[in-house]
């Protein structure tokens, strides 16, 4: 289990795709659920898109989640709400102002948040939600990762593979049905010729 805080702790733990992200949050969840604590899971709307409202992992082991829409604080969403450790996946598409949300929540309530999300999208920009979990967390996880493409290499990069015939103009910073991310070197990423800088 996440070494938790009694007055509460922000623990943003962060890895490329396949890495056995919401594995882990499932096992989390579980474990969770079976001591005293009230569980609540969140998954923000844009992350529900692919699987529904509900944390999913590739060995097609789940739990439901609720819907945390994009406009809305989390601070907001659980006032009055009776939680002693918050779970999120897809934690990368937060907004800045969701994060903070999740930091009043840690301090002004003392809940135990555990985030986890992508550290960049498939141009090598890092999400907004993960560059503010990764400046505001008051702990900060990497799960290692092989790469997809790269014996005896650690993944650090997302990309879409080559296999798919995409236009730039279909590419978004979103995960949707249908695209094929692989996790890869940031050697292998070519940040030369891959990167598109956010205007």
């Amino acid at each position: 289990m996440a070494d938790l805080n009694k007055k509460g702790s922000l623990i943003f733990t962060y890895a490329t795709v396949g890495a056995g992200k919401s594995a882990q949050l499932i096992e989390q969840i579980r474990r969770y659920r079976k001591t005293s604590d009230i569980v609540k899971v969140l998954v923000p709307e844009i992350g529900c898109l692919r699987d529904g409202v509900c944390v999913k992992s590739r060995n097609g082991e789940l739990e439901n989640a609720l819907m945390l829409l994009t406009d809305v604080c989390p601070f907001e969403f659980l006032s009055g709400e009776p939680v002693d450790i918050l779970l999120l996946d897809e934690a990368q598409f937060l907004s800045a102002k969701q994060v903070r949300g999740l930091c009043r929540l840690v301090d002004e309530r003392g809940i135990n948040v555990l985030a986890y999300g992508l550290r960049t999208d498939f141009k090598g920009n890092p999400f907004e939600g993960a560059s503010y979990l990764m400046a505001w967390a008051d702990s900060i996880r990497e799960l290692p990762s092989a790469s997809d493409l790269e014996p005896y290499e650690f993944a650090t990069m997302n990309m879409i593979s080559r296999n798919y015939a995409l236009t730039h103009s279909d590419l978004k910073n979103t995960i949707q049905p249908g695209f094929h991310y692989i996790a890869v070197s940031r050697s292998m990423f070519d940040l030369n010729t891959r990167w598109e800088p956010k205007t």
